[in-house]
């Protein structure tokens, strides 16, 4: 199992050599000839235009089979550019050779997914999940899932003939697995931070002057905004006894015990369930009800402060921010902060969905890259300066313990018996 384990690995790293390899030319083309949107086209693959909808349609796809595969952290290391571009080679690839997925084939690896494996999997609890985890709509989530299974079937394709030796494949495990133990004395900086004192504010701004170029402010935003809150709508929805009894009578396969047995959860235990139901639904009916009359308006006057007052709504306005770091008020929350980006002055957003609210943007200002003055960074200078002494001070008293650790064991001591002799804790990795 092991063996054949590693072999599909190795195999694996075969298949990612064939995709930097094989269309190196055509992503390099696509790179060259990447043109703004008035070019009407995102780039050129295999001599065919890729026009921006489709391109931000595998961007999409990237976007979630990277939180899929890696967590929220991801873009930290992740090009989802490069990851859409080699997306849609392998889809053109795919569509070339015909391979085709059919919707027994998705509905098995969607629920085979480990997001989804550990919960009894209801339609209602499919939608929260996926609304919640990638922000998107279930359809779009859909189609991600299934453009993975033509990719697979793609590689499939393209590996079965890939032969790796024994000899090779054990090299590999070897290389995976081998290890060293290492003992080890901890000096954490963390330590060191109470006995770091400013005595001088003098020399908290002398750091600021050989370091300013460590305060550099990216490119920031702010935006003004609508806010439609699903929880604000919720508190004005009224759920009678009778479309619960039609949700119930109308959805009754959803409240059988399980799919084996013939028993159903009783409308009692299901009323509170079904209430829910209701609620989420009919508040987001309403929320993009609201969202899309606003809309209607802006197409023919794109003034939000003018429309939302004509309306009565409220109307907010953000601090700056970075692409980074949490929005003022709002928090992190990805499809915000992509659409506050991308707006130019006088243009307004489409109609941004997450779980919580819907929102409709329009840029206030643009705050370009800048070095801020000592008194701005003041701050955050201080922090990194405690920080810069604090290290300093976890480096010299390392030191220190080093020399006495060799001196000990250039007496005859081993390096256990040594950190022993000092009172330091060694650990093992």
């Amino acid at each position: 199992m092991l063996f054949k384990n590693l072999r599909k690995f190795t195999k694996t790293i075969m298949w990612v050599l064939a995709i930097l390899v094989v269309p190196a030319f055509v992503i390099w083309n696509i790179g060259s000839s990447v043109g703004d949107r008035q070019s009407g086209y995102a780039g050129k693959l295999y001599e065919r235009k890729v026009t921006w909808k489709e391109f931000q349609e595998a961007q999409k796809a990237a976007y979630i089979n990277a939180r899929l595969s890696y967590g929220p952290d991801f873009e930290r290391t992740l090009d989802l550019d490069e990851q859409a571009w080699v997306r849609l080679i392998l889809l053109q690839e795919a569509k070339n050779r015909g391979i085709k997925v059919d919707n027994k084939e998705l509905v098995e690896y969607i629920r085979g997914l480990p997001l989804f494996s550990q919960v009894d999997l209801t339609p209602q609890i499919y939608s929260l999940i996926v609304g919640r985890t990638f922000q998107v709509p279930e359809a779009e989530f859909e189609r991600a899932m299934n453009e993975n299974l033509l990719i697979g079937k793609l590689s499939e394709q393209v590996t079965e003939n890939v032969k790796v030796s024994e000899k090779e494949i054990e090299e590999a495990y070897r290389a995976e697995n081998q290890t060293a133990d290492a003992d080890y004395v901890l000096i954490a900086p963390a330590n060191f931070r109470d006995l770091v004192e400013i005595e001088d504010e003098a020399a908290v701004e002398e750091y600021y002057s050989k370091h300013r170029s460590d305060f550099q402010k990216p490119e920031q935003v702010s935006v003004k905004y609508l806010e439609i809150r699903l929880s604000d709508i919720k508190d004005n929805i009224e759920v009678s006894e009778d479309r619960i009894q039609d949700y119930y009578d109308s959805h009754k396969e959803e409240f059988r015990v399980s799919q084996e047995a013939t028993d159903y959860i009783s409308l009692e235990d299901a009323t509170g369930v079904i209430r829910k139901i209701i609620t989420e639904r009919e508040s987001e009916e309403k929320a993009m009800e609201l969202a899309r009359a606003v809309m209607r308006r802006l197409y023919s006057q794109s003034d939000l402060e003018k429309v939302t007052t004509e309306m009565n709504l409220n109307i907010r306005k953000t601090a700056p921010f970075s692409l980074l770091e949490a929005v003022p008020g709002i928090g992190l929350n990805l499809p915000f902060q992509k659409a506050a980006f991308s707006l130019k002055r006088g243009e307004v957003s489409e109609i941004i969905q997450t779980p919580e609210a819907y929102y409709i943007l329009a840029l206030d200002k643009k705050v370009a890259p800048y070095i801020p003055e000592f008194e701005e960074a003041r701050e955050a200078v201080r922090e990194k300066f405690i920080q810069a002494k604090t290290e300093e001070a976890a480096r010299e008293h390392a030191q220190s313990i080093r020399e006495k650790i060799v001196e000990l064991m250039s007496s005859g001591m081993d390096f256990q018996t040594a950190a022993a002799e000092l009172n330091l804790k060694v650990s093992t990795a």
